[in-house]
């Protein structure tokens, strides 16, 4: 159950602030610099899963980045997201 809540909330922070948050405050820029600025400040709160980890978070974060450019709903990523940690975690 702690966990469970545990991933709710880090998916709901995380996709709130990256995407709803940056992305959309950052779109005047255009996209290159929306979606990078996003996806490396979500690399840098995952440095400590190492290389690979990195590499899968890049990933994962250039395509939720992209759904969320072209769709603008957060909650289908928020859910992938919480999915994603629930998984990790049991």
């Amino acid at each position: 159950m702690y966990l469970t809540a545990l991933s709710v909330l880090n998916g709901l922070y995380e996709e709130f602030f990256l995407l709803g948050y940056l992305v959309r405050g950052f779109a005047a820029a255009g996209a290159s610099i929306a979606i990078g600025l996003s996806v490396f400040i979500r690399l840098l709160y995952h440095l400590y899963q190492g290389p690979i980890g990195a590499i899968s978070v890049v990933v994962v974060g250039v395509i939720f980045s992209l759904y969320y450019w072209r769709v603008r709903s957060l909650w289908p990523v928020a859910f992938a997201h919480i999915l994603i940690d629930v998984i990790a975690l049991a």
